[in-house]
C-alpha cells in the first residue's frame, strides 16, 4: 500500500500539479500577472506547432496551427508559463518573482539537435512519456527536452539553453 501511494506521488501528473500550485502561491503573493498582451517577443514563436501552457486554472498541451488561435484561447488567462514549439524552435515565457526581471522571462531557443563536431556544444536529450489524454491531443507518446550543453574555458560542461519538442519515432 505504501509503495503504491509513493508511486502515485512520483507520477509526472502529480509532480506537475504540485509545481503549478507552488508557482501560483508564490505569484499570488507577489501580485505579478502575465497576460497575452505582456508578451513582447511572441512574434518570434513558431507559426505552428505545440503549445504547453500553465495558467492559474489549467494545464494544456495540444497542437496549434496558428498563433492567433492560441492568442484567442488565452486572451483572458493569467499565464504562469507558456511554451510554443516545433521540431526546430521554441518560444517560452515564464512569469517570475525575481527582482531582476519586471514580471516575466521571455526567450527563443533555436539550436541544432545534432550540432556536429564543428560546434562548441553538444545536446543531451531527455524524453518523458505523456499521459494518454495528452498523447491523443498531440498525436505522439512523449515529449523531449533538448538540453544544449556548452563548455567553459576549462572544458566543464553546463546547460546553456534548452528547448522542447514532441518526440516522434524514427526522427
Amino acid at each position: 500500500m505504501k509503495e503504491e501511494k509513493a508511486a502515485k506521488l512520483r507520477s509526472p501528473e502529480i509532480a506537475l500539479k504540485m509545481t503549478v500550485v507552488a508557482h501560483c502561491m508564490i505569484l499570488s503573493r507577489e501580485g505579478k500577472k502575465v497576460k497575452w498582451n505582456d508578451l513582447a517577443r511572441i512574434g518570434e514563436a513558431p507559426a505552428s506547432g505545440t503549445v504547453l501552457v500553465y495558467t492559474r486554472k489549467h494545464i494544456e498541451l495540444r497542437n496549434y496551427t496558428d498563433v492567433e488561435q492560441v492568442k484567442n484561447d488565452l486572451a483572458d488567462e493569467e499565464i504562469l508559463e507558456l511554451h510554443l514549439f516545433n521540431e526546430d524552435k521554441e518560444y517560452r515565457c515564464i512569469s517570475t518573482e525575481s527582482r531582476r526581471f519586471e514580471k516575466k522571462i521571455e526567450s527563443v531557443s533555436e539550436f541544432l539537435e545534432n550540432p556536429g563536431l564543428d560546434k562548441n556544444y553538444t545536446v543531451f536529450q531527455e524524453t518523458t512519456q505523456l499521459e494518454n489524454k495528452y498523447t491523443r491531443e498531440v498525436g505522439a507518446p512523449a515529449i523531449t527536452a533538448l538540453n544544449k550543453v556548452s563548455y567553459d574555458e576549462h572544458g566543464l560542461g553546463y546547460v546553456s539553453d534548452y528547448r522542447l519538442k514532441i518526440w516522434r519515432p524514427n526522427k
